[in-house]
């Protein structure tokens, strides 16, 4: 009364990710969204990849793109230009059409913040800001102040029959 033993099933082994992980970080993405002039770029790269490619990578490649879709969101704010905008909102796009339903939210509203910091943040740039108008002033003021003085001494000279001669560089 033995029983045959029962094949054991084992798993078939993952495949390997074939250096796409390796491959996905020296694409730069992450370092070329905290340039500046690169944001946009990177951005609409990152998009496509999205679009295109996202769903064939391997999980560990996933949550790297997954991760830069975040720290694009997250510099939005310290890149002031409308190119940086636009290409932040095709990013969101891409990333409402590709990433699953939790990344997708976390993205969603991390780009609804960093939205309203940089329109916050534009928007103190083009206000003059009380510094500047406190600078102006004390410009007006000394300006003024130094006219007078000018004008007060040129009374004094020609009370006191002093005049001044002016002459050229050239000597004449």
């Amino acid at each position: 009364s033995t029983r045959p033993a029962m094949p054991v099933r084992r798993r078939a082994p993952r495949p390997q990710d074939t250096g796409v992980v390796k491959r996905y970080a020296e694409m730069g993405i992450a370092a070329a969204l905290s340039r500046p002039w690169d944001y946009p770029t990177a951005c609409r790269e990152l998009a496509e990849l999205l679009r295109h490619g996202y769903a064939g990578l391997p999980k560990a490649a996933q949550a790297l793109a997954a991760a830069d879709v975040l720290v694009a969101f997250r510099l939005l704010p310290d890149v002031q230009t409308e190119y940086a905008l636009a290409a932040a909102n095709g990013l969101l796009l891409a990333v409402e059409t590709s990433l699953p339903k939790q990344k997708k939210s976390q993205a969603v509203s991390e780009f609804k913040c960093s939205v309203i910091l940089h329109k916050r943040r534009a928007k103190v740039q083009q206000e003059p800001g009380p510094p500047q108008t406190y600078q102006m002033m004390y410009l007006f003021i000394s300006l003024v102040f130094w006219t007078r003085v000018l004008w007060w001494l040129l009374v004094l000279f020609a009370g006191l029959g002093i005049h001044l001669q002016t002459t050229t560089s050239c000597g004449e």
